[in-house]
């Protein structure tokens, strides 16, 4: 007879910038627009048209569906400035093995992610919620006219102890997220607020 899965909750506490996309099958209009509006008043108060919180307001809502069409934990958005796009997404997602036979290790993952991208940069690490393995690789964008941008993806697998079978997976996309950049020094301090709490 097979262990009952522990439950549990899984917490993120994002950094100043990082605003929590709103769960899927809800409309995000009423969300992009009040961060927009709290963004530009707090950014840039003087440039805060009407047209130009409406125009934030629609790239927000627009992420945030891109977003609710995948599954999810929690979902964030990085914003740097109300005049330019999020600049990194972060999902957090649950991870578990496909079947009771498959390993479910560090080790393990960190083979499959340098198998599936050779140029893949992995390293193991420990976290707060458990032991980890970052690895950092290329990734194509949304195709932006005839051309599709490369971009870069953060991905952390953590094994928190207390779930056994079951870990987490952070999966960051953006700009910028190269080796000793803040962007990336950013990504690994939000790996590090990921906590798991199991409950009685």
């Amino acid at each position: 007879m097979s262990e009952a899965r522990p439950r549990y909750t899984v917490w993120i506490d994002a950094p100043a910038g990082w605003v929590p996309v709103p769960a899927g099958g809800t409309d995000p209009g009423p969300w992009a627009a009040e961060t927009a509006q709290q963004f530009w008043d707090a950014a840039a108060p003087d440039r805060a048209t009407p047209g130009a919180i409406a125009d934030t307001a629609a790239v927000l809502a627009a992420r945030a569906r891109d977003c609710q069409t995948r599954t999810w934990i929690h979902a964030l958005l990085r914003l740097t400035s109300p005049e330019a796009p999020p600049a990194m997404t972060a999902e957090l997602q649950l991870l578990v093995p496909e079947g009771p036979d498959d390993p479910f290790t560090v080790d393990a993952f960190s083979a499959a992610l340098v198998k599936r991208n050779r140029r893949a940069v992995v390293n193991r690490e420990q976290l707060p919620a458990g032991p980890a393995v970052r690895c950092l690789r290329p990734t194509r964008g949304p195709r932006e006219g005839l051309r599709r941008p490369t971009l870069t993806q953060v991905v952390h697998g953590i094994f928190p102890p207390q779930l056994q079978r079951e870990g987490l997976v952070l999966v960051t996309t953006g700009t910028g997220l190269t080796k000793g950049s803040p962007a990336l020094a950013e990504v690994d301090e939000l790996a590090t607020r990921i906590s798991v709490e199991v409950l009685a």
